[in-house]
């Protein structure tokens, strides 16, 4: 894939910039969003040269990113070559997934406990917009409002640390999301779970809620394992 101005301009976010972060942390945010988005693709060589003289940096940023991507596994170096991005692999969504679960029942459950008349009315009228947004018929800016409930539950329940990890999470869940929510259909019934979850996280039915959210993320699971797996043999197919 050729490199473009543009990929360099949005391979580092302008937030990031203005986080007071070094240099080394935005790079490596930078790249490790790209790859996980897909925007740098699977076997794709991250040239450190090429990389620090198109960012206007030196090399060393892009040297301490590329080693923690490569201890999260996300890049492999291959000797005599170079750095290359590695796939996410079926094993590698699954382990995502299980981990999602785990730490959203904890988050929605701490939020029900703590949620306020004042949640309750900003939660309504969310999916009161996003109802609006299936009968007008614009269901592909559904998945935004998917990811505000989220971050709105996240702060109701207040555990940083927690939030800290779900968003390192964010990337990889965005990707996926993309992929399951990707067609009318599988909008619909996810807006049908987030309303029926929603619903017992009101009523504070800790039990139904967790129930129904665990549904959700198991069906959610499967669908992205089998779609990963149709793009694999895909993949391979052509490759052949």
């Amino acid at each position: 894939m050729e490199l473009t101005d543009e990929f360099f301009v949005e391979l580092i976010d302008s937030k990031d910039y203005l986080s007071n972060l070094p240099l080394k942390e935005i790079v490596y945010k930078g790249l490790r969003r790209a790859i996980i988005l897909g925007r740098i693709p699977v076997g794709q060589r991250i040239n450190e040269k090429e990389y620090a003289k198109r960012l206007n940096i030196s090399r060393t940023p892009i040297r301490y990113a590329l080693e923690l991507l490569q201890h999260e596994g996300l890049v492999e170096n291959i000797p005599k070559y170079g750095t290359i991005v590695k796939k996410i692999t079926l094993k590698d969504a699954e382990e995502i997934y299980e981990i999602r679960r785990a730490l959203e029942k904890l988050a929605f459950t701490n939020a029900l406990m703590k949620m306020t008349r004042e949640d309750i009315q900003e939660l309504d009228k969310l999916m009161e917009e996003t109802q609006e947004l299936i009968n007008e018929h614009h269901l592909e800016q559904i998945n935004d409002y998917f990811a505000r409930f989220n971050e709105k539950v996240l702060a109701i329940a207040d555990m940083p640390r927690l939030t800290d990890t779900i968003k390192r999470l964010k990337e990889y869940l965005t990707r996926f999301r993309d992929i399951s929510v990707s067609d009318d259909k599988r909008r619909l019934r996810a807006f049908r779970d987030h309303l029926h979850i929603y619903q017992a996280l009101k009523n504070k039915d800790i039990l139904t809620m967790c129930t129904l959210l665990d549904k959700h993320l198991l069906d959610s699971k499967e669908f992205i394992l089998n779609r990963l797996s149709s793009l694999e043999q895909e993949h391979t197919g052509h490759a052949e």
